[in-house]
């Protein structure tokens, strides 16, 4: 995993500070290795987490052999031994054993779309001509891994990280309308927009390509393409035990191509089902394992009671951290700074905290269970939506609807819901009549929750806390013939009821209890425990807020809301007011006795 940025210029370049600048907000990303070349009318940087071929020879930017094109990229290519044998085999002479220079000569040898159509892993790429001054910028297929961008004052910048843009960019300031959809929403914005006006992201499955000034947002993938009516039809005729069977394979496939690394892989078991799917097969695969649980007294107590079974069923060594919400508040200020954007979550912290316990014990990248929510109908949020059913089929999902009664969301909002209604039309128009209303509401939804809100939401964030320590975090669930497989699974292996009693996930949960016994079959737990212990009005001195001079500040929010406005204030005191130690006066006394314990348990 690494950190990317260019920079080009019509005539004034940046101040050569300002580009140093830029790479040193990439260095979490890439700890091992940083480098930045400076041309004529551009710059290209590079900041290396070794993972793949740890070699010199496979730093970047990267060079094709004359020179011309330049390459920096963040991610792995899981497939990448195939193609690379590949390019073998039609006589490409190789000067190293990483997946950078097979993406490269992909790219130059067989174009942009069929190299995407190719490549199965989690990556953004900057690939520039230097005879023709275009550029190539693209992101993976389900939005992995970030890329931002903006174009003012005759100057292009992208980069992994905000803060690389914001080091170069002529203006810094928040976007207006941001904030309202922010709030009324589940914490989240449309998948291309960012809290700094005039920087924006490229959306998964899509690339920008042109020369630097004019730009072109191409998209070459989308979530509901996975459907196939064929597929689809077969799998309503197989049985539910070909059905699981054909999951494990999947699955089993799917964990083996993550674990392609060089350096130690762990496993970050919560003890949901998902991860410890993800750890069941990892352990199959691998006699060398570690895995990472957070324990939280109070605040969820799946962990000690699924964790230390599901090991003695499968041993590995197993590394446990203690958390409790006394340090989250001030943690919460650094992880806000890390991510650039007020949280989705509230799991951030204790998470960033686990990830550095794995850097610490030399463990930096990790295998997660995230990724199967969306397309598998995790979210009990679906009930309501399924159950009443009035026939409507464009009926969103509470995950993306915004929050009537907030009232006017400005264009924010307008945009945002527009946004949501096309994305439903371009679904249902793939869709088709699947020949009942409530199976068409069902797939459809589930397909929208992983177009836009995986990519809005979860992504990012565990993007957010993993690169701040400086490890890369893999998703086996999203795996693109896993996902593939799932999607075109009729609706009642998804949603319904499972023997256990539990609604949703009910393909995931059948092999659970199969393989890994009964016992795992649990009620989800959440993090957001944390966030609730901080939302109390009696702890904060909402008057002090400096988002008050643009918002009308409830007297008493209830507790989501609170949170969200005390992460939008401190997102605003970071990068507008530039404040640091700013926490304290924003606390009453109460909060600053509860609530603002500094020390790391």
């Amino acid at each position: 995993m690494c950190g990317i940025f260019f920079c080009a210029w019509k005539s004034r370049p940046p101040p050569p500070a300002a580009l140093d600048a830029a790479l040193v907000a990439l260095r979490h990303r890439g700890p091992d290795h940083q480098a930045i070349e400076r041309h004529e009318t551009y710059a290209i940087a590079h900041a290396r987490l070794s993972i793949i071929d740890l070699s010199a020879a496979a730093n970047q930017p990267f060079e094709d052999r004359s020179g011309r094109w330049s390459l920096t990229y963040n991610g792995e290519i899981y497939n990448y031994r195939e193609l690379r044998d590949g390019l073998l085999k039609r006589g490409v002479a190789l000067r190293t054993s990483s997946d950078t220079e097979v993406l490269l000569e992909l790219l130059l040898r067989d174009g942009v779309e069929p190299t995407l159509a190719r490549v199965r892993g989690m990556f953004a790429f900057l690939l520039f001509d230097r005879e023709t001054g275009r550029l190539v910028a693209a992101r993976d297929h389900f939005g992995q891994k970030p890329l931002y961008y903006f174009q003012e004052a005759g100057i292009t910048a992208l980069a992994s990280d905000i803060r690389a843009l914001l080091a170069v960019k002529p203006s810094v300031a928040p976007n207006p309308e941001a904030w309202p959809v922010y709030l009324a929403s589940l914490g989240i914005l449309l998948p291309e927009d960012t809290f700094f006006d005039g920087i924006r992201a490229i959306p998964a499955g899509a690339y920008l390509e042109g020369p630097p000034e004019a730009l072109t947002l191409k998209h070459y993938f989308s979530a509901w393409s996975l459907f196939d009516h064929d597929a689809y039809d077969a799998a309503g005729r197989a049985s539910d035990d070909d059905a699981v069977e054909g999951l494990e394979a999947a699955l089993r496939q799917a964990v083996e191509r993550h674990l392609v690394s060089d350096v130690p892989v762990g496993v970050m078991l919560s003890g949901g089902i998902d991860s410890s799917l993800v750890f069941w097969y990892t352990g199959e695969a691998s006699s060398k394992l570690t895995t990472f649980t957070k324990v939280s007294p109070g605040i969820e107590s799946i962990p000690m009671a699924i964790v230390p079974p599901l090991l003695g069923k499968r041993p590995a060594n197993a590394y446990f951290r203690l958390e409790t919400p006394d340090s989250y508040t001030a943690r919460l200020v650094d992880f806000v700074a890390a991510s650039q954007f007020p949280s989705r979550w509230g799991g951030g912290p204790p998470m960033k905290a686990l990830c550095d316990a794995a850097r610490q014990l030399k463990t930096i990248v990790l295998l997660s269970g995230d990724g199967v929510d969306e397309y598998a109908a995790g979210y009990r949020t679906l009930e309501p939506l399924i159950d009443g059913f009035d026939g409507d089929i464009a009926r969103l999902h509470a995950i993306l609807e915004l929050d009537g009664r907030m009232g006017d969301l400005g264009p924010g909002g307008a945009r945002f819901r527009a946004a949501q209604s096309d994305l439903r039309r371009q679904i249902l128009d793939h869709l088709g009549d699947l020949g009942d209303g409530r199976e068409t509401l069902l797939q459809a939804t589930l397909l929208q929750d992983t177009a836009m809100f995986l990519q809005a939401c979860n992504l990012p964030h565990s993007d957010a806390y993993s690169m701040a320590s400086s490890v890369e975090l893999r998703n086996p669930l999203l795996d693109f013939d896993l996902v593939r497989y799932v999607v075109n699974q009729p609706g009642r292996r998804k949603f319904g009821r499972h023997g256990s009693g539990h609604r949703n996930k009910i393909l995931f949960r059948e092999l659970a209890e199969r393989r890994l016994g009964g016992f795992v079959n649990v009620e989800k737990e959440g993090t957001r425990n944390y966030s609730m212990a901080i939302s109390k009005p009696e702890y904060w001195n909402l008057g002090a807020f400096a988002i008050g001079g643009n918002l009308a500040l409830p007297p008493a929010p209830a507790p989501k809301l609170l949170f969200k406005l005390i992460n939008l204030e401190m997102h605003y005191r970071l990068f507008f007011e530039k404040e640091a130690d700013f926490l304290p006066r924003l606390l009453t006394a109460e909060g600053r006795g509860s609530i603002l314990d500094r020390t790391t348990p």
